[in-house]
């Protein structure tokens, strides 16, 4: 809701404002608490809520192990920008079905590392 939204800019102009290294640290300690706490299969909102940004040698493998030729994968499932920049095409993911990933063990990147708190500059 546009409550949400204002809320979340709110939330996001504060923290700007705000040491990018403590932050950092803070949310670091975070993820170590609830990371193993996270069970991906019970939910699936990343998937239901997320562009999924694809690399090229992603895009490669995925196709392979779904024994599709490069192309067909491209048309089916890929979206592209005008830089070149692959998305997976559809929200939720394609390959999300009951709360499961169709291609877990072979997931993309960013799929590996949501939320990716363990990452720095939290807050850009």
């Amino acid at each position: 809701s546009i409550i949400d939204i204002k809320e979340n800019d709110d939330f996001i102009t504060y923290l700007k404002t705000l040491n990018s290294n403590e932050i950092d640290i803070a949310v670091f300690k975070l993820e170590q608490l609830i990371t193993t706490q996270i069970d991906c299969t019970k939910c699936g909102n990343c998937c239901k809520s997320l562009m999924i940004n694809v690399e090229e040698f992603e895009a490669n493998y995925v196709a392979d192990f779904l024994n599709m030729s490069r192309k067909e994968f491209d048309e089916t499932y890929i979206e592209k920008s005008e830089s070149g920049k692959m998305v997976i095409n559809k929200i939720p993911c394609h390959f999300l079905n009951d709360n499961k990933c169709n291609i877990y063990l072979n997931r993309f990147a960013g799929c590996k590392e949501f939320p990716a708190l363990h990452l720095p500059q939290i807050q850009n």
